[in-house]
């Protein structure tokens, strides 16, 4: 077996706690971006909400990139959108289970865009050599406009 050594947060990190620090870190920045929002609306935290997946994508590959933007868009999703449940389960008259599957199938889909844009900021920055901090945001604009208008329409 190969013993493979990354580099995250300045140190040099094994292959597996490097995956292990690199999910936290992810779902840290997804609970952030659930802070943001309304009912807590800590909004200052919006500047600073996506640092830490930018720590996680820094030393990973690009299937740990989108894995990593996954559980970022599950983790904020579930946390903003989790009314949906209620609202289908009273107003739809679905079961409760099925409810919390339509929820779920719902959080999925909206948390590929953030792996779209976890993977396509990792490809540019590794392929391309454009630095982050030059494609992220106009990637998480024009994902979030796609968002908002294919499909769904879901803001």
């Amino acid at each position: 077996m190969v013993y493979r050594e990354k580099k995250l947060l300045g140190y040099v990190t094994s292959h597996n706690v490097y995956k292990e620090i690199a999910r936290n870190l992810a779902l840290v920045a997804g609970v952030l971006l659930v802070l943001c929002q309304p009912p807590v609306s800590l909004s200052f935290l919006a500047f600073f909400a996506l640092i830490p997946l930018f720590y996680a994508l820094n030393a990973g590959s690009l299937r740990q990139s989108v894995a990593a933007g996954a559980i970022t868009g599950i983790a904020s999703n579930l946390g903003l959108i989790y009314w949906v449940i209620v609202a289908v389960h009273k107003y739809g008259g679905i079961n409760i289970y099925l409810s919390f599957l339509i929820l779920m199938l719902f959080v999925c889909y909206l948390a590929l865009y953030t792996a779209i844009f976890a993977f396509s900021v990792s490809f540019l920055e590794r392929r391309l050599s454009i630095p982050f901090y030059l494609s992220a945001p106009p990637l998480w604009v024009l994902l979030e406009y796609a968002r908002g208008s294919l499909l769904t329409g879901f803001p």
